[in-house]
């Protein structure tokens, strides 16, 4: 072979080795070119709720996957906080209010397209629904309920005018007939900051006229201790009555006596008959002090309307009348049935009941006869104190020899031992020679007032002749009268 076929042959080799190098190279370039995705475009960030936003883009050529990365300014540090396969992301448990930047680049396998252009977002509470609604107290407002809000603003013609955490409002503070604009907004407070909604819309709004009138109403200026009358008269309201309170208030605490009031939060009607509350009120229970008769109407929008603020004084027992009124009234009519109120499945009347929780308030202790008044002691205490005339008097057989000695000028013995000569009021005390005893009150006209627990009565008028034994059969027969 020549020299110049060795080189022609040389040469050959080398192109062929330079055409498989080449051959090789550029399908690996091309491939990897043709991996690579394009970038991220269409970009959308809204806020969703207080706490989170929405994103989603387009999809660009060739990505298969995306990753989301977030910054709290534009050209701050990005974190990487999501990566996924879909064109959307929910970024949650975020903070109202601040501002968030988002930018999306799109992956395939190990080559990444360029990042999205950068776009924000403010998570913000959802703006409320919102009514508002004429009525006899003040426009009604009310806020639709908003997920996150520590509570919501109402506010009239521009101005706000309640801050609260409720959503309902009546705005009372207007005239009969106007009308305003309302609005609303919620708000949430975060990390010292009071974030607030968009506002709802505008609703327009007025305070009618109402008128809630008590007709036939009966009222007293005085009382005797132990007196009582019967509750009368309507209310009648040209906006729906929700709820009624009707009672006496002590005037020296402020407070409702006990077992004077009355609540009915079911009236649901324009018109109510106060007779509905008259065996709840027991007047004759009081003793002697200044008082308020008081009725509350609850109006369907939420206003509250003073009926009758009416001031009363009771004067103190006068003595034996008083009691003997308060006994009459505090005990069962001659002639019924004993066994209708036989302890324990009987019980005994609401004016009774009133009376042993003002005479007697704490009964710990007591045996359950006694707790409910089943005891000759207990009745008569109760009637005495109840009376007004004497507070003090003891509960218990064995305390009341001692108790009227010591206190002369409330009581005096009478000697008397026979129904001639007695007065209404008289309280008579027995002690049986064979052991144990019983008190009662004396009524006059052959009738006495107590109770027996052996005879299974809480307190009874009975005839004079056949409750009080002869004086020869007693160990002790005492007659107590009140000094008048």
């Amino acid at each position: 072979m020549s020299t110049c076929e060795r080189k022609h042959g040389r040469m050959m080799v080398f192109l062929l080795v330079l055409f498989v190098a080449v051959a090789f190279s550029m399908p690996e370039g091309a491939d990897a070119a043709s991996k690579k995705p394009g970038k991220v475009k269409g970009l959308k960030v809204t806020s969703t709720s207080y706490n989170s936003v929405s994103l989603n883009w387009k999809k660009p050529a060739k990505a298969k996957k995306y990753e989301v990365y977030r910054s709290t300014s534009r050209t701050g540090k990005y974190k990487k906080v999501k990566k996924t396969g879909s064109r959307s992301f929910k970024s949650s448990g975020l903070v109202t209010g601040q501002t968030y930047w988002y930018k999306v680049r799109a992956i395939n396998g190990k080559r990444k397209g360029k990042f999205s252009a950068a776009v924000s977002a403010v998570p913000q509470l959802k703006k409320p629904g919102f009514t508002a609604t004429s009525n006899a107290g003040g426009p009604k407002l009310v806020a639709g309920k908003v997920t996150g809000a520590s509570g919501y603003i109402f506010y009239r013609d521009g101005q706000a005018i309640a801050k609260q955490a409720g959503t309902t409002f009546v705005d009372s503070a207007i005239s009969e007939k106007s009308t305003h604009n309302y609005r609303t907004a919620a708000y949430r407070t975060q990390n010292g900051k009071t974030i607030v909604s968009p506002l709802s819309r505008t609703m327009p709004a007025s305070k009618l006229s109402v008128a809630v009138d008590l007709v036939n109403c009966n009222t007293v200026n005085s009382l005797q201790a132990g007196g009582s009358f019967d509750l009368t008269g309507t209310i009648r309201s040209t906006s729906l009555i929700k709820r009624v309170e009707i009672g006496i208030v002590d005037k020296s605490t402020n407070k409702w006596v006990s077992g004077a009031k009355y609540d009915n939060g079911n009236v649901n009607a324009k018109e109510f008959n106060i007779a509905n509350a008259k065996s709840a009120i027991s007047f004759g229970a009081l003793y002697g002090g200044v008082y308020s008769y008081r009725i509350y109407a609850h109006l369907e929008d939420g206003s509250l309307v003073t009926v009758l603020n009416h001031t009363f004084s009771v004067a103190a027992g006068t003595g034996a009348a008083a009691i003997a009124s308060t006994a009459a009234r505090l005990a069962w009519p001659y002639g019924t049935s004993s066994s209708k109120y036989a302890y324990p499945s009987g019980s005994a009347t609401d004016a009774f009941n009133a009376a042993i929780q003002l005479a007697y308030g704490s009964r710990s202790g007591w045996g359950a006869q006694t707790k409910a008044g089943a005891s000759c002691d207990v009745f008569v205490g109760t009637c005495i104190r109840a009376s007004g005339y004497d507070t003090g008097f003891p509960r218990g057989l064995d305390g009341v020899e001692s108790y009227c000695s010591k206190h002369p000028e409330k009581w005096r013995v009478t000697g008397l031992k026979s129904e001639s000569g007695m007065v209404a009021g008289d309280v008579i005390y027995q002690i049986y020679s064979g052991g144990g005893g019983h008190i009662l009150i004396y009524l006059g006209n052959n009738r006495v007032a107590n109770a027996h627990y052996n005879g299974k009565t809480y307190g009874i008028i009975q005839t004079f002749s056949s409750q009080v034994k002869a004086a020869s059969k007693c160990k002790k027969y005492i007659v107590y009268r009140a000094v008048q």
